[in-house]
């Protein structure tokens, strides 16, 4: 399958969950992973597409829908854009992250609907986090350069290396919760992205 038609893909991300959850720990866990989900999301375009930072002369305009009022994010010009820009395009490609099903009793699960790539940065970061203590920080690093491994000398250099620092930290943050006991990602159905 081709990069592009992988990463046009859509994914279901699952997460069992135990244990009793505040509202305000269940919303931070859900902002935590929606924040993770863009930056997995960017990460995912930037190995997909490794020139598009340097096609400066980037046509038309994109229209930003989500979360925060609709913008636009303008062409970029001679420059190089800016992480932000990237993010916005990422977001804009990938999409709204979205509850897919929710069950409330423990131990229950969440499924979260979004792009293939995405999730299964999530997932993969999770799972490896969740690996033996002995083995975490050796399967970390090396999950961090295989990722790097796919971008062009000159995108490490001046966005992957943040980028992946925030990413890997808030799969971190979403790998410690104990209440979370598996994760795993699968291809959604055609019909289900709407």
């Amino acid at each position: 399958m081709a990069a592009n038609q992988e990463s046009e893909r859509d994914g279901i991300l699952r997460l069992q969950m135990s244990g009793g959850w505040g509202v305000a720990e269940l919303g931070s866990y859900l902002s935590l992973l929606d924040e993770a989900y863009r930056l997995a999301a960017t990460l995912s375009l930037l190995v997909a597409e490794p020139e598009l930072p340097f096609n400066y002369g980037w046509p038309g305009l994109i229209t930003v829908r989500g979360d925060y009022p609709e913008r636009t994010v303008f062409p970029w010009s001679s420059v190089p854009p800016e992480m932000t820009e990237i993010k916005a395009l990422a977001g804009a490609r990938a999409g709204l992250l979205r509850v897919h099903s929710f069950q409330l009793e423990s131990p229950g699960w969440l499924e979260v609907l979004g792009a293939l790539q995405p999730l299964r940065i999530i997932a993969d970061s999770i799972a490896r986090w969740r690996s033996e203590n002995t083995e975490r920080r050796r399967l970390l690093h090396a999950f961090q350069l295989q990722l790097l491994s796919r971008l062009p000398p000159a995108v490490q250099a001046r966005y992957a290396a943040g980028l992946l620092e925030q990413t890997m930290a808030d799969t971190q943050r979403l790998a410690i919760d104990v209440r979370v006991s598996e994760v795993s990602v699968s291809d959604a159905p055609p019909e289900r992205r709407e």
